[in-house]
């Protein structure tokens, strides 16, 4: 990358410090106010925290990789992500807010009980332990070129400027710096397309260079099957991401979370071509061998002087931040509230309950960091969980919470979670794919998550009649 202007990347550092400390002394006094902002957010707060959660350093640098070896067709997995959120917004979240909860695996305990919570809780934080991972590995990659140190060194800092705000603020501490963290991204990546558009000589230019049509369409280089296990990626997994529930549960009624949601679905929708863009931009800079994890971090070097270099490079830490403050604090949440407080000390008081959820933080985050030093594969690390919650958690939430008649099969949903889940973990293992874009994902023959929708699917509409008949003993 160019110069970077670092008193104004410090400047950056000390106001998101500064708000989770603001945060921490103004806003956190209960748990309730570190976990869901004490219920009080409105929904333009929520809907750029919403957007930002899926705009992350990952998708900045694997998305526009993805695009320099898709095109435009990767925007199906991404616009997906967006869809989803609209959908549930207007299906899901109004009756997920009204249960009053803080985590998803809470809401399975409120129908069926703990096993239903336990199986749920692995389910949930197996993904967002991968997200955290691949997204910590993210700003190490960027934060290691900029300052020329390792990634182990790189891997530090990143540790203590993001767990301290998240650590202290809470809630509080992700949602405003959520909102600043997503106007600084969107600035950042569209000047980087409009003056990579405009050095190419406008898209015209940019068409006769890369000189290959099927990138410039959204179906060009993708097989039906694989856009379709794309599509079900991102939309499920919007379902079911309980970093992402969390901002609904923080709203100040079941409309504003709606409208929150909403308002985040159309913003992530909207940016979502970008990274797809620029991928196809890198190629026509730097032609179809450059690798296509580098094309976002070679464009910024190639368009950018210092201060739009500085203002890129906060984009990405600001990208990655906002996704790892949201992973990081929902499993400091599933620590907290699903083990800790009902299992192991039911009646522990406030202070108790805020002195877990940051030790829970500083750990997790610990065990993130050394996972990806060991697996650097990026958008595996963010996707692998999101598969198996995509696959097996978001049908069972979707099918509990549309249809109140499935909040009396209790061994039905318990088998379509633990069967759907054991599906896509086997299948991530044995089922044939191929290492694509500079050895950040895979392309799948038939994705994972397809079949544990479809299983998951089956096994709660065939278990509903058997348990409905007396196939299965009921828990009624």
């Amino acid at each position: 990358m160019n110069e970077i202007l670092w008193p104004l990347v410090a400047l950056y550092l000390v106001v998101v410090v500064g708000i989770g400390v603001w945060s921490a002394k103004r806003r956190v006094s209960t748990y309730e106010d570190m976990t869901v902002a004490g219920r009080s957010v409105g929904p333009w707060l929520i809907g750029c925290s919403v957007a930002a959660t899926w705009i992350n350093g990952v998708t900045l640098i694997t998305i526009t990789g993805f695009g320099k070896s898709f095109g435009l067709s990767s925007y199906w997995h991404t616009s997906a992500v967006g869809i989803g959120t609209l959908w549930i917004g207007i299906f899901l979240i109004p009756r997920m807010w009204k249960l009053r909860v803080i985590t998803t695996p809470q809401i399975l305990e409120r129908f069926f009980g703990p096993t239903h919570r336990l199986v749920a809780l692995g389910v949930a934080m197996l993904r967002d332990f991968g997200a955290t991972a691949g997204t910590i590995g993210a700003t190490a990659i960027v934060t290691s070129s900029a300052l020329d140190i390792s990634i182990f060194t790189a891997l530090v800092l990143t540790y203590f400027i993001t767990v301290l705000y998240v650590a202290l603020g809470g809630m509080w501490a992700v949602l405003l710096t959520d909102t600043i963290q997503f106007f600084i991204i969107v600035l950042g990546t569209v000047l980087l397309l409009v003056l990579s558009i405009v050095n190419l000589g406008g898209l015209g230019a940019m068409v006769e260079k890369v000189d290959e049509p099927a990138l410039f369409s959204f179906t060009g280089n993708f097989e039906a099957l694989e856009i379709l296990g794309w599509f079900s990626m991102g939309f499920f997994l919007a379902c079911g991401y309980q970093s992402l529930a969390q901002r609904a549960f923080s709203a100040s009624s079941a409309e504003v979370a709606r409208r929150g949601f909403i308002y985040g679905g159309f913003l992530t929708i909207l940016w979502y071509i970008i990274p797809a863009l620029l991928g196809v931009a890198g190629i026509a800079f730097f032609g179809k061998d450059v690798e296509a994890d580098q094309v976002f971090l070679n464009l910024s070097g190639q368009m950018a002087g210092p201060y739009l270099g500085s203002i890129i490079f906060i984009a990405i830490l600001s990208a990655n931040m906002s996704t790892l403050s949201s992973t990081i604090g929902t499993m400091g949440s599933n620590v907290t509230v699903d083990i800790y407080q009902r299992f192991i000390d039911p009646g522990a008081g406030a202070s108790r309950m805020l002195l877990v959820s940051r030790l829970s933080i500083l750990l997790t985050a610990v065990l993130a960091c050394v996972t990806y030093y060991y697996i650097p594969l990026l958008l595996e690390l963010f996707f692998a969980g999101g598969r198996l919650v995509a696959g097996s958690l978001s049908p069972v939430l979707i099918a509990v919470l549309l249809f109140p008649s499935m909040r009396r099969k209790s061994r039905t949903v318990l088998a379509a979670l633990a069967v759907s889940a054991a599906v896509v973990i086997v299948s991530q293992a044995v089922t044939p794919r191929e290492l694509k874009a500079g050895a950040s994902f895979f392309v799948w023959a038939l994705d994972p998550v397809l079949i544990g929708v479809l299983v998951s699917t089956v096994v709660l509409v065939v278990g509903k009649r058997l348990e409905r008949s007396g196939g299965f003993p009921t828990a009624e």
